[in-house]
């Protein structure tokens, strides 16, 4: 709403850094290619000093390359990314007729798997975004029942189930976008492939059970380890350039 009257939005979080050419070369890319949807540079991860740590892509090359909705969309929700194209420049118009962000955790995948519904993601090969990422930083203190308070601060129980929230999100935004029955089908078979991709069944019956029964969720993430919980989120220098 604030920035209504602009053609492109981007979101800057307070200590990440953008080199002096970044704004410039991503207005340019997308003024030349009315079809895309938001533009992203390669990242550098830089450490709380600021010095740099590694290289980061998201690797997303089909949401580059296709005109297909569906197969951008199978890879944005299918492969294991950082989201990080939400700190891209992005058409308002696009961005303010889609799914804004939810209050939930990875409420950002849905976002840029609705980006990817409309359109392709352009990308610039130079690191001009640095990412601030760091053991101390906020996010990675949280522990688990305190996100989910932040993201709802009236701590609705629903929140918990993050998961299944943003799968309803990925159905109703296919519905919502996609006309086309092929298409739309396409979108769906990707869907069907969610549950079995990495851990998102277990995930989403974890945030369930954190939703129904808060007592028997701390049991049962004790049991689980790793699947949800305190466990630290990775750093991004510990995800390799290219995806």
């Amino acid at each position: 709403e604030l920035a209504s009257s602009t053609e492109y939005f981007r979101w800057l979080a307070h200590d990440d850094v953008l080199m002096p050419t970044y704004l410039e070369r991503c207005v340019t890319a997308l003024d030349a290619d009315p079809a895309a949807v938001l533009c992203q540079s390669l990242i550098v991860n830089i450490d709380r000093d600021g010095n740099s740590i590694s290289a980061y892509d998201s690797g997303l090359k089909t949401c580059r390359s296709s005109s297909s909705p569906a197969e951008r969309f199978g890879e944005c929700i299918l492969t294991h990314h950082r989201n990080s194209e939400v700190f891209s420049v992005i058409r308002r118009d696009i961005m303010a007729n889609s799914v804004k962000h939810g209050d939930y955790d990875n409420q950002d995948k849905a976002f840029v798997a609705n980006m990817a519904l409309r359109g392709r993601f352009l990308f610039i090969a130079e690191p001009l975004f640095g990412y601030r990422d760091h053991p101390q930083q906020f996010s990675r203190r949280l522990r688990v029942f305190d996100a989910f308070a932040w993201f709802r601060t009236d701590n609705d129980r629903w929140n918990r189930a993050a998961y299944l929230m943003l799968y309803l999100n990925y159905v109703r935004m296919v519905r919502r976008n996609i006309a086309e029955r092929r298409e739309r089908l396409r979108c769906y078979r990707h869907l069907v492939t969610w549950w079995f991709t990495a851990t998102n069944f277990k995930v989403t019956a974890l945030g369930l059970l954190a939703a129904l029964a808060p007592n028997l969720f701390r049991l049962a993430r004790s049991a689980v380890g790793t699947v949800i919980g305190e466990a630290r989120r990775p750093l991004m220098s510990e995800f390799k350039s290219g995806g």
